[in-house]
Order: structure tokens, then C-alpha cells, then sequence
């Protein structure tokens, strides 16, 4: 009688959907100081934003929202 025991790990994450064409679509034309109360004005369980830009100096985001990616990366701690 042979015997095979196996053990599986996995991580899970929940929270509600981030609806990243929104976002970009809410922050198009906008200060980049204004998105982070943007972004978490319709998601709350949102707890840091963080704006990279080339060049940097532009005060502001793209005027197209197809020109911003919004990623999402979920805090472990």
C-alpha cells in the first residue's frame, strides 16, 4: 500500500475590484497632489498611491488616461 501526502500553500487576497480604467480615467488632466484623495474617495481600502512620471517635472498627469497604467500591488503586512 503505497501512501503520497502532499501539502499545497496558497495566498489569497480579498477586498473590492479597483477598477484601474476609472482610476486613470478619474486623475486624466489632473494635479498629481490630487490623486491619491481621487483614487481613495472610491476606494477606500486603498492606503498609499505613488506616481512615477517621465519626464518628472510635469505637475500634472497625462491629459489621455490611455497615456496612465495603474497598477496595483497589495500590501502583505
Amino acid at each position: 500500500d503505497t501512501k503520497t501526502q502532499m501539502q499545497v500553500v496558497t495566498t489569497a487576497y480579498y477586498g473590492q475590484k479597483i477598477n484601474t480604467e476609472a482610476i486613470a480615467k478619474a486623475v486624466a488632466g489632473k494635479s498629481k497632489k490630487e490623486v491619491t484623495s481621487i483614487v481613495r474617495k472610491d476606494n477606500p481600502s486603498v492606503t498609499a498611491t505613488q506616481i512615477e512620471s517621465q519626464p518628472a517635472l510635469f505637475p500634472s498627469m497625462p491629459m489621455l488616461s490611455s497615456h496612465i497604467k495603474v497598477q496595483i500591488k497589495v500590501n502583505t503586512n
